[in-house]
This record gives structure tokens, C-alpha cells and sequence, in this order.
């Protein structure tokens, strides 16, 4: 009896078995000669005996499945496939019988695997797909071809025709992304539109992982995928939102620019008409009033300068010069101006300029000095007692000028630090209310600095003082 194959083989005639193989005594529990002898039909439950009867009736040689029995009498899924042949001159049964145990139990753990697809598939409410990339063909769950429009019992694309429903700007970016986790183990994570029965296109976010053999090949590829057409329109509308929010704040802006522009030219007027009128015979009470209406016109031009530096920055048509200029020429500036208002408070009042401070760098002078009065001013307005002292130097590691503007003010509370660059911001309304001003001065100054191409923060202690600190890089002049 052949002994070359791992399937049982037994030789019965007329119904008892009177020759087996190892393999056939190993899968039934005993030996080959406890088999011999008996019926055939005792290998198999009694329930397949008729299937088993009418098979060798009909000398049938197709396999056909049917439970056999141990010799314990316990079961085994089994398939057998049975040929008459004569053998020593008598008409003889040859059955060939292959124990099904482990390709049940492999193709139970391929539904359950299949069955925690789906429910993970359903959960996620997303598809399922797996590829052979050596062959093409592809494997769609349920919730695959619900998403893409199929039917359940639509077969699926192989891999050319699934990537020809693509829309036409997508496929290239498509192949690249697959390209680049093929041969660079990148993550493949990529979205796309895909074009339904219906025409429409749809927006998919695929995510994949390959399985590469021995040889650094990969064999196949499977991942999930769902439909985020909801969540591309939503950002469409949001850019669309953005785009027009910027566009009404640029027009605003322009509009403010204007205006801005539109009213200092009779504020000019009326600070030099007022001016002439002070110089002619006053008597003491038109002196007053003439000085008022100086003081008044002043704030306000003061306050229309703002908001055209704010205007002209938000709208993009605030431009820097470009010249070269003395920093020690802007920091003397500084100094003439705020002494005499420092001396009025009994401040002490310093501007330091290091000896290294190089001859010359090229930039904007004026809104150099006008980010440095901002902060001085501030220093000074919010400071009762004590100093306020500026100090400009050049760092020669990070090639920047580095100014520092420092006050025993009232300080700036921790919690307040993170706005106080922000638009129209005061710490409180009782300092707008006690001191004046539009807000406007340090977004100003935060604004000039970073179109320099430096940065500004600020350290503040509440009731101890506060440090502004500027650091912006040098250019040298050619």
C-alpha cells in the first residue's frame, strides 16, 4: 500500500477492508492491522454511510466530504475519493481519504478574520480593501463598494481599472504616494477623488500598509478607506470664508488708510492755523483756549497717525526704506525728546549705547524711531517713580542690534502678558480711563519689528516694572 502520501489510503473489497497505509492507521488511532478486517463503512458517522454506499455503487471517483470516525468514535472532517480497480484479478474499492481538520480550522480564523473586518469596517465606517500586486486582483468589503457605489455582489476592480476611476489630477499624485511607501517604506496615507456610477466625483482618504517577501518585494497591499467629501467641502467654504474675510478686511483697511489720510490734511491745517493765532495779541483767557485747542489737535493727529500706520499694515502698503543710518543718531533723538517730559516726573531718564555699536546700518530710521518713542512713551506714562532707561546694543553672536527699553512702572499682570501686542488692548479700562491712548501703539511697534525682520516680548513683574526687548538683524551697508 502506498506509503508516499500523507493521505490515507485503504483497499476494501466487498465492503471490509482488506489493505491500508500508515498514514490511513495513523489518522483512524490504531494500526494497520487492527484495520484490516474491518467494514469500511465503520470509518465513517453513520449519518454519511448512504453518501459512502451509493459513491462505491455508482463507482463514482469524484471527492465528496463526509465525517469519518476514530477509532475512539470520536470525529474528524474528512474527503474521499474512491476508484474500482482489479487487484490480483478481483474488483477491488481504492479510497484515498484526507483528514479537512486544519483547512477547517483555517477557514473558521479566515471568516472570524473576515467577520472583525466587517465589524471594524462597519464601526469605522470605513472600507476594507487588500491587493495582489503581482497578480492585480483586489478584495472589497461590503462597506468598500457601499462607499464607491457597488453593489455586494459586484466582483471588484483589479488594481489598473480601480486607479482609472481616479479623477485625472489625482492619479499622478496617487502613483507617487503608493511609489514612495513601495520602495521607501513611507506612509501611505493620501486623499483623492474618486468618480461614482453617477458621475460625481467624491472626495477618499486612503491609508495602506505593503508586505514585503524575503527578497524586499512587496507582495500585497491592504488598508482601509473613507469618504471625507464633507469634511474637503467644509474646508473649501472655510478658505472661501477666509479668503473673503481678508479681502473685506484689506478694503476696510484701504478705506482707513484714506480717510486717515483725508483728515490729517486739515488737522494740519487747523495745528498750524492755531499755532499763527498764538503768536498774535492774546489776552490770557484766549492764550488758554488756543493752548487747549494746540494740546487737543496735537492728541488727535497723534491718534490719525495710528490708525493710518495700523491701516497701511493691514492693507500691505506700509513700505520700509532702505538707507543706511547712525543708531546713535536715533537713540540722541529719543533722549531730546522724553527728557524734559521725564524731568516733569521726577523720572530718571538714560539712553546707554554700547561702544561696539557698529557706524552704520542699513534700514528705516524713522519707524526705528518710532517703534523706540512707542515703547519709551509707554515706559513713561505707566511709570509714577523710579527710571525708565533705554539701552541699544549690537549682538555680535546673532549679528543683531539688541534694544532694551526698561521701567518701575506698574508692571503688566502674568496673565495679561500674552495681548499686550494685540489691537486696541489696554491690561484694564481704568488705564485707558487714567492714561489715554487707542491701544494701538504696540501692535504698531510689534508690526514695524517683524517687517524689520526682527521680534519683540516683553517680561513684566505686576507693580514691579516692565522690560520690552527688541532684537533686530544688522545689515551692513555695501
Amino acid at each position: 500500500m502506498s506509503e508516499g502520501t500523507t493521505d490515507g489510503v485503504i483497499m476494501n473489497e466487498n465492503g471490509l477492508i482488506i489493505d491500508a497505509n500508515s498514514s490511513a492507521a495513523k489518522m483512524w488511532g490504531g494500526t494497520v492491522e487492527e484495520m484490516i478486517g474491518r467494514p469500511a463503512a465503520s470509518l465513517v458517522a453513520e449519518e454519511d454511510r448512504m453518501k459512502l454506499a451509493e459513491n462505491i455503487r455508482l463507482e463514482s471517483n469524484a471527492p465528496y466530504e463526509i465525517s469519518a470516525l476514530r477509532k475512539d468514535g470520536s470525529r474528524f472532517p474528512a474527503e474521499i475519493s474512491g476508484k474500482s480497480v482489479m487487484y490480483l484479478g478481483r474488483l477491488v474499492r481504492v479510497a484515498s481519504i484526507r483528514d479537512l481538520t486544519e483547512r477547517r480550522r483555517s477557514e473558521e480564523a479566515l471568516r472570524e478574520s473576515e467577520e472583525r473586518y466587517a465589524l471594524v469596517s462597519e464601526g469605522s465606517n470605513e472600507g476594507i480593501w487588500d491587493t495582489n500586486l503581482q497578480t492585480g486582483e483586489a478584495y472589497f468589503s461590503d462597506r468598500m463598494k457601499a462607499l464607491l457605489g457597488l453593489a455586494p455582489e459586484t466582483p471588484p476592480p483589479n488594481t489598473k481599472e480601480w486607479g482609472a476611476w481616479a479623477h485625472p489630477d489625482d492619479q499622478q499624485p496617487i502613483r507617487q504616494a503608493i511609489y514612495e511607501h513601495l520602495k521607501h517604506h513611507r506612509p501611505y496615507d493620501t486623499e483623492f477623488r474618486f468618480k461614482m456610477p453617477n458621475g460625481e466625483y467624491r472626495w477618499f482618504r486612503s491609508r495602506g500598509q505593503a508586505i514585503w517577501n524575503a527578497d524586499g518585494w512587496a507582495t500585497r497591499m491592504a488598508g482601509s478607506m473613507n469618504d471625507v467629501t464633507a469634511r474637503k467641502m467644509a474646508e473649501k467654504e472655510l478658505i472661501a470664508a477666509k479668503e473673503a474675510a481678508e479681502v473685506g478686511s484689506r478694503t476696510k483697511s484701504e478705506f482707513l488708510a484714506v480717510m486717515s489720510h483725508e483728515i490729517r490734511t486739515p488737522m494740519n491745517a487747523i495745528i498750524g492755523m492755531n499755532y499763527l493765532l498764538q503768536q498774535t495779541s492774546l489776552d490770557e483767557d484766549q492764550a488758554d483756549l488756543a493752548q487747549t485747542v494746540g494740546s487737543s489737535a496735537q492728541s488727535l493727529m497723534s491718534l490719525i497717525n495710528d490708525i493710518l500706520d495700523i491701516s497701511k499694515i493691514e492693507a500691505g502698503q506700509l513700505e520700509l526704506e532702505e538707507l543706511p543710518f547712525d543708531v546713535r543718531k536715533v537713540g540722541a533723538d529719543v533722549r531730546n525728546l522724553f527728557t524734559t517730559q521725564a524731568g516733569q516726573k521726577s523720572l530718571a531718564f538714560s539712553v546707554d549705547v554700547d561702544e561696539a555699536m557698529p557706524p552704520l546700518m542699513v534700514g528705516d530710521p524713522q519707524r526705528l524711531h518710532q517703534v523706540l518713542v512707542n515703547l519709551v512713551g509707554n515706559a513713561l506714562k505707566f511709570t509714577e517713580r523710579g527710571a525708565v532707561r533705554l539701552h541699544l546694543g549690537f549682538n555680535a553672536a546673532t549679528h543683531c542690534l539688541e534694544a532694551a527699553v526698561e521701567d518701575t512702572g506698574i508692571g503688566i499682570p502674568k496673565e495679561k502678558l500674552g495681548g499686550v501686542f494685540d489691537k486696541f488692548t489696554q491690561v484694564d479700562t481704568s488705564i485707558t480711563r487714567r492714561f489715554g491712548g487707542s491701544g494701538l501703539g504696540l501692535a504698531i511697534s510689534k508690526n514695524l519689528v517683524e517687517l524689520m525682520g526682527g521680534t519683540i516680548r516683553v517680561e513684566s513683574d505686576y507693580r514691579e516694572g516692565s522690560v520690552f526687548r527688541i532684537s533686530i538683524p544688522w545689515r551692513k551697508p555695501e
